[in-house]
């Protein structure tokens, strides 16, 4: 196999694709944790939610 030499600018283009590749990866990251959080966030509002409407309903069920 031949060995492959690059010019600087050619080396330095193809650094900036690593870069841009490197960048690329690391939004889908953060995209895919925030959406992460936010559907655990909301998983605890609904909980938080029937367990409000349970204690309200027990309430009415003991008053009546």
């Amino acid at each position: 196999m031949t060995p492959v030499t690059l010019t600087p600018d050619q080396f330095s283009t193809l650094m900036q694709v690593f870069a841009l590749f490197a960048m690329a990866g690391g939004a889908f990251v953060v995209l895919a944790c925030v959406d992460l959080f936010d559907y655990i966030d909301r998983i605890r509002w609904h909980r938080r939610r029937r367990a409000r409407l349970a204690r309200r309903r027990a309430k009415a069920v003991t008053r009546a």
